[in-house]
């Protein structure tokens, strides 16, 4: 899997854009909290579930077979939207979910797995009278995917896995020799400028807006807004998250990956997964996207050729040369394409 730095690096580049006149931008930031309340209004829902209130965004009709969304570390379910309304022309409801901690949707009062929120999905499901979905999951969403498929796979009518649940977490790493790996551990020390600006709190939520926004993209960027919290009187964005998940610095890191077994249940069911095994005994249809660009820092081939290899006639693998992790951000016209033809197919047979 692409490393989650990879995330932070995109937006050291907005960092360095985001220079526009504090008046002007004031103007867009109200602006674009009207939109954003308005988007909310009309797609945000929340369901009670066991462990916490489980946040998501949806559109279509209720009475449409559902594609569920999972998205990646330090994202939110505001990732799927420039893609709902293309699955809901094709006749799905979507659902794109807030992960623990993530968006709308809270750090669970306890330490849970996977699997819990494997549970907690299946629970939303059941408030909306869904039988089964299509679930898909980008990174660390496609592990929670194959978790779900794990726990619930009556529930699941078909998967798409986006550069992650296919292969075990880090599987490349064990083959490096230790000088590779010290790379690439070394990789989780954040600078002090990058760890501020993820991490850090600020007195306004336009602060917070100040410091994602682009200069040089599209005036109105409301989706920033989503990662904007309020942590008493302060407001934060990613704070919190790299702690949960057990990587916040290189011996974190080391720990991860080499003790698993000495961290929280929450890192160790990513860490311990093995999707081989999961997908043994595969009997719903599978579109596994695979970011191949050279070099590919996280490779994965070997894994997802012995899975497509072993269930020929329900994995369509497809790859992408041009991707090198974020393949919907990368390549988002081959991504929509590729996802439409497959879940037609999937529609079709219905």
């Amino acid at each position: 899997m692409r490393h989650f730095l990879l995330f932070f690096l995109l937006f050291s580049v907005v960092l360095s854009q985001a220079q526009s006149p504090d008046s002007t931008l004031l103007k867009q930031f109200d602006f674009d909290k009207a939109r954003y309340q308005e988007f909310e209004k009309n797609h945000r829902r929340t369901v009670k579930t066991k462990h916490v209130a489980l946040s998501y965004l949806h559109w279509g009709k209720a009475s449409n077979p559902a594609f569920i969304w999972l998205h990646g570390s330090y994202l939110d379910a505001y990732d799927f939207e420039p893609f709902a309304q293309h699955l809901v022309d094709l006749g799905y409801q979507v659902l794109s979910i807030d992960h623990y901690g993530h968006g709308k949707t809270g750090f669970p009062s306890k330490d849970l797995s996977f699997e819990d929120f494997a549970n907690d999905l299946s629970a939303l499901m059941d408030s909306l009278a869904l039988p089964n979905a299509v679930v898909g999951g980008f990174s660390r969403g496609g592990y929670l995917a194959s978790s779900f498929y794990k726990q619930h796979p009556k529930r699941v009518k078909a998967l798409v896995l986006e550069d992650g649940g296919s292969a075990r977490f880090y599987g490349h790493f064990y083959k490096l020799n230790a000088k590779e790996q010290g790379t690439i551990l070394s990789s989780f020390n954040l600078s002090t400028e990058m760890s501020d600006f993820l991490l850090g709190a600020t007195a306004t939520p336009f602060e917070q807006y100040k410091r994602f926004y682009e200069a040089e993209g599209e005036p109105s960027q409301y989706k920033i807004l989503s990662v904007i919290k309020r942590k008493g009187d302060k407001y934060i964005t990613y704070q919190g998250l790299n702690t949960y998940y057990g990587l916040q610095d290189s011996s974190h890191a080391a720990q991860a990956l080499f003790a698993p077994e000495t961290t929280s249940r929450y890192v160790r069911s990513i860490v311990q997964q093995n999707p081989i095994e999961i997908y043994q005994q595969l009997t719903v249809p599978m579109l596994l996207m695979e970011a191949t660009k050279s070099p590919d820092a996280f490779p994965q081939d070997v894994e997802n050729n012995l899975l497509s290899e072993s269930h020929p006639d329900l994995i369509a693998h497809k790859k992408f040369p041009n991707a090198s992790h974020n393949i919907h951000y990368e390549c988002t016209a081959e991504f929509i394409v590729t996802l439409l033809d497959f879940l037609s197919e999937i529609k079709a047979k219905q």
